[in-house]
This record gives C-alpha cells, structure tokens and sequence, in this order.
C-alpha cells in the first residue's frame, strides 16, 4: 500500500506530537517520584520521632 504525501506528513506530525506528549509524561512522573521519595523520607523521619517520644515517655525520661 502507498500513502499519500499528504498522509506520510499527517503520520509524521502525530509522531512528533506523541513523542512530545511523551517527554511531558516522562517529566511528570521523574517529578512525582521526586516528591514521593522526599514524602517517604518525611515519614520515616517523623516515625523515628515518634518512636523516640514514645520511648521516652515509657522510660519516664522526658520532661517537659
């Protein structure tokens, strides 16, 4: 089958906007897997906080 001149530019502007689209997704998701690690490492910060408070709390070693 032959494509038309017209159909081969159409073919090439959709794949120049898919790989567009794509970059964008790409950047999307490092950004996303950028805040989740600095969430997970919040939350592991505030566990260790707390675990620390509690055992504090147990031993009766805090005051406040």
């Amino acid at each position: 089958m032959k494509y038309t001149e017209e159909e081969v530019e159409q073919m090439e502007n959709l794949c120049r906007e898919l790989l567009h689209m794509n970059n964008e997704l790409n950047a999307r998701i490092i950004a996303m897997n950028a805040k989740l690690e600095n969430e997970e490492k919040k939350v592991k910060r505030l566990t260790n906080e707390l675990m620390f408070i509690s055992q504090a709390f147990t031993n009766k070693t805090y005051t406040a």
